[in-house]
């Protein structure tokens, strides 16, 4: 019970030594801003005027021909090959060499000599010492409503070699033909050959014409 009296004498002093205040609360009220418009600053535009520039002359050049230079010339000096000793062949001393001595036809005698020109041909002949002999005869003949000349002759000598030689000959329409002792001979047609050609002359291919009416 004390302690409750004690309490409320400590609050009863407390509440007297604070004055109590009724003052009147003042209310401060803010006046309201006008909005403020902002505007993006405008600049005067300044032109720039470039300076006239002084117009440059440019001078033409003329082409330059400018020389080739000349070609560079070696000088080369061209020395002789020498000179290979010539070695002369040794021959046997005991080389047995056979000596063919001919007749000089330049000492021939000419014992005959014949030339006879006719209308209807000719006539030719001639012999020498040395054992030359020659003779040919041309005739005209017609072939196919013209005419041409044929001859037939023959020569006869003796070769190098102590060989004697003859040929006879006739040239025609068919070409020249001679035959003789030293021409070559052809080998012998063989029989199934022969037949065939025989065969061929007999047939004649026979040629067959059409006639195309129009």
């Amino acid at each position: 019970m004390k302690f409750l009296v004690l309490a409320l004498c400590v609050c009863a002093a407390s509440a007297a030594s604070f004055p109590s205040y009724n003052a009147r609360a003042t209310a401060y009220v803010t006046k309201p801003v006008a909005p403020v418009a902002y505007r993006t600053p405008t600049f005067a535009a300044v032109r720039q005027v470039a300076r006239p520039v002084a117009p440059a002359y440019v001078q033409a050049v003329s082409s330059v021909e400018v020389p080739a230079p000349a070609p560079v010339v070696k000088s080369v000096t061209v020395e002789a090959a020498p000179a290979l000793p010539v070695r002369s062949a040794a021959f046997a001393s005991n080389a047995q060499v056979k000596n063919v001595n001919y007749n000089n036809e330049g000492e021939a005698v000419i014992v005959r000599s014949e030339n006879e020109i006719l209308p209807e041909g000719f006539n030719y002949a001639y012999e020498t010492g040395n054992g030359i002999f020659a003779e040919s005869s041309g005739t005209l003949k017609r072939v196919d409503n013209t005419e041409a000349v044929v001859v037939r002759g023959s020569y006869r000598y003796v070769a190098p070699d102590g060989t004697p030689v003859e040929v006879r000959y006739i040239a025609d329409e068919n070409g020249f033909q001679p035959e003789g002792n030293v021409l070559p001979v052809a080998p012998a047609i063989p029989d199934a050959i022969q037949r065939s050609l025989q065969y061929i002359a007999a047939h004649p291919a026979q040629v067959e014409q059409s006639y195309r009416k129009l």
